[in-house]
């Protein structure tokens, strides 16, 4: 069995590296049984709880689309019952620099969430706390100029808290957190991997 990490990361002694889960299967050709097993034991696993808070559904548009669509589709769903919205992502103008897009967006985005709470749905917007607006302490640079936290460290961790707490300030409902964009490059420099 083989388990291939991008970018590889160098682990010191005592060190541990956590990897999604792998499921192994020996002596099994078709592949519908294989799917039906699996699909079995994992219906019948303990699940874990999630909160009554967190939206099952959501309506929401492609990435970049002007907020003022985002809400034509927030009102064309509520009669549907689906009450919840979220903004996609490209809603900022410069990366990292939580300042919305104009003219899609207003520079201060709690606007943009009081438009959407407008609808009569619950606001919701897609962050990458890892991208931030500049460099320094427990941030590297990539090769496009866009500056990225370093979770791995405090500095890199608080660099990203506060980013979601100038969005929490804004007035959002709910967070939806994109599989982040940080280069491999970037990620090399952090010693960690994509996962």
């Amino acid at each position: 069995v083989v388990c291939k990490y991008e970018p590889s990361v160098t682990l010191a002694p005592g060190e541990k590296l956590r990897s999604d889960d792998v499921c192994v299967m020996a002596g099994m050709s078709d592949v519908e049984k294989v799917i039906t097993y699996y699909s079995w034991a994992m219906s019948v696993l303990p699940q874990p709880q999630t909160s009554k808070a967190v939206p099952s559904t959501w309506v929401t548009q492609p990435d970049g689309t002007p907020l003022a669509e985002v809400c034509e589709a927030a009102n064309a769903w509520n009669s549907a019952g689906v009450h919840h919205a979220l903004i996609p992502w490209a809603w900022e103008g410069r990366p990292g620099s939580y300042d919305g897009a104009s003219p899609n967006y207003p520079s201060n985005m709690s606007k943009a969430a009081d438009q959407l709470k407008a609808t009569g749905a619950m606001a919701g917007l897609t962050v990458d706390p890892l991208l931030t607006s500049n460099g320094g302490a427990g941030t590297a640079t990539s090769a496009d100029g866009r500056h990225w936290a370093n979770i791995s460290t405090s500095e890199g961790r608080s660099v990203a808290a506060e980013n979601m707490r100038k969005a929490v300030r804004w007035g959002f409902d709910f967070f939806v957190v994109k599989l982040s964009d940080i280069p491999p490059d970037v990620l090399r420099k952090f010693n960690m991997t994509r996962a």
